[in-house]
């Protein structure tokens, strides 16, 4: 992983058509609930480097999918100005990286 992967905690939201990356801070997952309309779960607010471990294990053909694995996905989103960014809707991955 060559990528910075440090920052602010990150809370990884599924909904029912998308999955998205916040760095919004919430109180608890009923505040993520009212966030997001369509919300099913969501992951603790963690470190990048723990959630590039995880996304790499659950999800490993994101790199195949866009281009990029999940260490370059998670640390353009930190380093972007934006406040979250969706990374997979309606069963296809997102990237802006």
């Amino acid at each position: 992983m060559s990528a910075q992967l440090s920052g602010p905690a990150l809370t990884l939201v599924f909904l029912e058509d998308a999955m998205v990356l916040t760095k919004r801070t919430f109180a608890d997952w009923r505040a993520v609930q009212e966030h997001f309309p369509r919300y099913k779960a969501s992951l603790e607010p963690d470190v990048p480097a723990h959630l590039v471990e995880y996304l790499s294990f659950d999800y490993p053909d994101m790199p195949e999918a866009t281009g990029h694995d999940w260490s370059e996905v998670v640390a353009a989103f930190v380093a972007s100005g934006a406040e979250e960014m969706p990374l997979a809707r309606d069963g296809a991955w997102v990237c802006r990286c």
